[in-house]
């Protein structure tokens, strides 16, 4: 009875009579004004980090609340790409740390062997000669003070040329590919001597025809960019279907901005990684779909349903949030864990009202319709009239839960 109508209790003495409020949930009206103060004051970013700090116990509760907090900030996408493991500094860290692995960094010999060309100040012969020298001692590992002890013996300028250490190229040490040596043009008939007569006459979509037939897919794709955007789309998609690795789906995805296929078929184990696809590549106007997409198959996996509510959170979905809540929470009906969801539901609508600038709306969402009602009933319930109205009012109730709850304090 308590959840249905204002608690009183009647003190008759002499001829007075006293009326009590009682409330039943004290716990439940306490969280719900500390909801309402953080709302009204524009604290939600530390409500946020409140409910993170109370959460270290529950790693699910806890990361929804940092998804939740990623809602109010600069930049969201980045943001989220962070919590999902995703940091570039780290990355590329990552990727210094592995080429370092295998010999001498690239770009670090490159760099010195840059200053000895771009050199503005005037140096002589010598100091040069020692600066080639600490970048040679990198290279080869010398200790050596001198850059000459790991030369080899004299000989011919082929024979020292071959001697040298290969060069390891990257993109950010790239050199000429134009080398002063002389070089021969195949003219018999096998696959060089008709590419070279492709190439002679023009003929780049045969080109890359004899390219894919030898199964040189990287010289195909390099003939295509020459032979026009039409040339380039087909030999690009023929590129993709012969390719197989364990990124060439993503990468066809990437180039050809064909998210739809990768968030559908994807491996649900990789949900993060397709999730941070989306944070990277989706357009805004696809993005919020795309994220409901792959927060459906979560919802359809049993083992994963709860990873769900990231994406709809990401998508800033108050309904499917509430209805993938309500199927993951064990006791979704009592006081404190129908609180648990109102202050989600207000802090994601809230988000999404100031941040993405739309208004939600609970008209498509029957679930969510009543758990706004049940709330405001509850809350009722409690004779906290104020609290009632402003949440009332806040959630755009439909007429009949705002009438359910104004009789049941009548």
């Amino acid at each position: 009875i308590a959840r249905l109508a204002q608690s009183i209790l009647i003190d008759c003495i002499g001829f007075q009579i006293r009326i009590h409020q009682i409330e039943t949930e004290p716990e439940l009206m306490r969280r719900s004004r500390i909801l309402e103060s953080a709302l009204d004051e524009s604290r939600i970013i530390d409500f946020c980090k409140e409910k993170i700090d109370k959460a270290n116990e529950d790693d699910q509760e806890k990361r929804v609340w940092e998804f939740l907090k990623v809602c109010f900030s600069k930049e969201p996408r980045q943001d989220f790409l962070s919590l999902l493991g995703y940091k570039a500094d780290e990355l590329e860290m990552k990727f210094g740390a592995l080429s370092e692995s295998h010999g001498v960094g690239a770009g670090e010999l490159a760099e010195e062997m840059e200053n000895l060309t771009t050199e503005t100040s005037a140096e002589d012969d010598s100091s040069k000669l020692l600066k080639a020298s600490g970048a040679f001692e990198k290279a080869t590992g010398s200790t050596d003070a001198s850059p000459f002890d790991n030369l080899s013996p004299a000989g011919s300028r082929d024979e020292r040329v071959e001697s040298k250490q290969p060069r390891k190229l990257t993109i950010k040490n790239q050199v000429s590919s134009h080398v002063a040596t002389p070089f021969g043009i195949s003219t018999q008939d096998d696959i060089d001597g008709l590419l070279s007569k492709a190439l002679l006459t023009g003929n780049f979509e045969l080109a890359v025809e004899i390219c894919l037939h030898a199964d040189n897919l990287a010289d195909a794709l390099v003939l295509a960019v020459a032979g026009g955007a039409d040339l380039f789309t087909r030999t690009q998609q023929i590129y993709f279907q012969k390719r197989k690795g364990k990124v060439s789906r993503l990468l066809s995805a990437v180039v050809q901005k064909d998210w739809l296929d990768i968030i559908q078929y994807g491996e649900l184990k990789n949900w993060p990684e397709l999730l941070a696809a989306l944070l990277t590549y989706a357009k805004p106007e696809e993005f919020s779909t795309l994220c409901d997409v792959l927060g459906s198959r979560l919802e359809a996996d049993e083992g994963l349903k709860s990873s769900a509510l990231f994406c709809y959170i990401c998508a800033g979905n108050v309904e499917k949030l509430v209805e993938c809540w309500l199927e993951i929470t064990a006791d979704p009906g009592s006081p404190l864990s129908l609180q648990d969801l109102i202050e989600k539901v207000m802090v994601l609508r809230k988000a999404v009202q100031t941040e993405r600038q739309r208004q939600p709306s609970t008209a498509g969402s029957p679930k969510l319709a009543q758990k706004l009602q049940d709330y405001a009933i509850l809350l009722a319930s409690q004779g906290d009239l104020a609290v009632d109205t402003v949440f009332r009012t806040r959630n755009d109730l439909s007429r009949g839960s705002a009438r359910v709850a104004r009789d049941r304090k009548s």
